[in-house]
């Protein structure tokens, strides 16, 4: 199990593609941040991917 938890970070721009090469990530947290744009489609790549959270954000998109 791996988790990446980047909530409260003050991270700006948008989330990076590659994050969709993270093949062992059960659990990613981007809460609270700055960022923007849309979530990756690459997201959907990490098919061990279980919790995705990205509240408080500036994401668009459905």
């Amino acid at each position: 199990m791996m988790s990446m938890d980047l909530s409260y970070n003050s991270l700006s721009g948008t989330i990076p593609q590659n994050f969709g090469n993270l093949n062992q990530l059960n659990s990613l947290i981007l809460n609270q941040n700055n960022l923007s744009g849309t979530i990756p489609r690459t997201i959907g790549n990490i098919s061990s991917l279980i919790d995705f959270y990205a509240q408080e954000n500036q994401l668009t998109g459905n």
